[in-house]
């Protein structure tokens, strides 16, 4: 029966589906239909499915609709979420030559992360700052950011304008969320709970959006410009953050003098030093105990 059927987007076109068209053919128009008719507060989506607004509702869509949202507040729900990608923690340091590098993480504007300063960085570009010529925007980064210590990520935009409504939706919602917190209006209430499973929702698939962007990206270091996947991205990242390190301390020690060897300097005779630095990248001393530095 059609009144047991949950009104997804799916369900509705194939009701309305006389002439036994593919569904992918129409669908498109019907969700274009029903979020037309969301916006204008005539329908309410909550848990993938569609209802006709009551009065109380319809006033308070109206109401939040009526909120104004500014860039930063978008960009700034999308920074967030950004900051929860796994590989931001993963790959704030980076081992080489047996010691550890920490790697600044941050975006165009401010560090991702508060950790201390890194000795390089890697930039994670927001995505709703990007610019729709991918492909002018890639070459621009490919000369703007040139610093043998830094590294640029930059997501593929397919879901840019998604993420930018689901941010705006997201932030108007919390909002409202916060202006009717702890109401005693029992049908307020209601809504309001409504407007927060919405909410959930809608930073779930935020968050997979996201994810999916930065699993595709495109790393950009020293003029040049590499495409990752999902499958990549960890290996590549972590290939250039070497790449960086080694560019920019390309006189660090790679390797370190055995432990004790220091106590030992102070205690034993000038002659015996040579001994004790037998590494190539420790020859102080001569066989007399003069010192010669790394010679």
């Amino acid at each position: 029966k059609s009144e047991d059927l949950k009104r997804t987007v799916d369900n509705i076109t194939k009701s309305y589906n006389d002439e036994l068209r593919y569904i992918g053919e129409i669908k498109d128009d019907f969700n274009e239909a029903l979020e037309l008719l969301e916006e204008k507060n005539y329908l309410l989506k909550e848990n993938e499915e569609y209802k006709i607004t009551s009065d109380i509702e319809e006033n308070m869509m109206e109401e939040m609709n009526q909120i104004e949202d500014n860039w930063e507040n978008r960009v700034e729900i999308v920074r967030e979420k950004i900051k929860k990608l796994s590989f931001i923690t993963k790959f704030s340091t980076n081992r080489l030559d047996n010691k550890t590098y920490n790697i600044a993480i941050r975006d165009e504007k401010e560090n991702l992360l508060s950790s201390k300063k890194g000795e390089v960085t890697l930039v994670v570009y927001n995505i709703l700052n990007l610019d729709e010529d991918i492909e002018r925007e890639l070459d621009n980064f490919k000369n703007k950011y040139i610093d043998l210590d830094e590294a640029l990520l930059v997501p593929a935009p397919k879901y840019q304008n998604r993420i930018d409504k689901l941010a705006r939706s997201i932030f108007k919602h919390n909002q409202m969320i916060n202006r009717y917190r702890g109401t005693t209006d029992e049908e307020k209430e209601k809504v309001i709970n409504s407007f927060t499973t919405i909410v959930n929702n809608q930073e779930g698939e935020l968050e997979t959006l996201i994810e999916d962007s930065y699993n595709n990206s495109w790393l950009i270091y020293d003029f040049n410009e590499k495409k990752v996947d999902k499958n990549s991205l960890d290996s590549e990242i972590d290939d250039i953050e070497s790449k960086m390190i080694e560019k920019t301390f390309s006189k660090r020690l790679k390797e370190s003098l055995d432990q004790g060897v220091a106590e030992k300097f102070l205690k034993v005779e000038s002659k015996k030093l040579v001994k004790y630095c037998t590494s190539g990248q420790f020859n102080f001393f001569d066989s007399d105990g003069t010192f010669i530095g790394n010679e």
